[in-house]
């Protein structure tokens, strides 16, 4: 069953607002929600399917990133999401890109060899 993954959607949220050097309240008016859906969030509880499909507009981000597993029934690999990361990055040169995935991935790889 896919679900919101409403604590991932919560914290690019934050990271958005943060960024922005905005308040919560406008993060409410500039996403068109009201300051309770982003509190419920807040809370870890899903916001209704008017108040997400506005959350994932204002941040910029397909709203399949916030869902909890593919239509397979499992998340997508780690170095696939950190890959789809970089490549909505449009400041970074496709060089600067790689050289993160390349970092990124060789660290993915070591902690899982150091958790086995």
């Amino acid at each position: 069953m896919i679900r919101v993954n409403v604590a991932a959607l919560y914290t690019a949220i934050d990271a958005a607002r943060a960024a922005r050097g905005i308040l919560w309240s406008d993060v409410a008016d500039q996403a068109g929600v009201s300051a309770s859906t982003l509190s419920r969030v807040g809370r870890g509880k899903r916001p209704d399917v008017d108040g997400f499909a506005a959350l994932v507009q204002w941040l910029g981000v397909p709203a399949e990133r916030f869902f909890t597993a593919t239509p397979s029934g499992r998340p997508p690999e780690l170095e696939v999401q950190v890959a789809l990361v970089l490549s909505d990055q449009p400041d970074l040169l496709p060089s600067d890109r790689e050289f993160l995935h390349t970092v990124l991935s060789a660290s993915i790889k070591r902690i899982r060899e150091d958790y086995r």
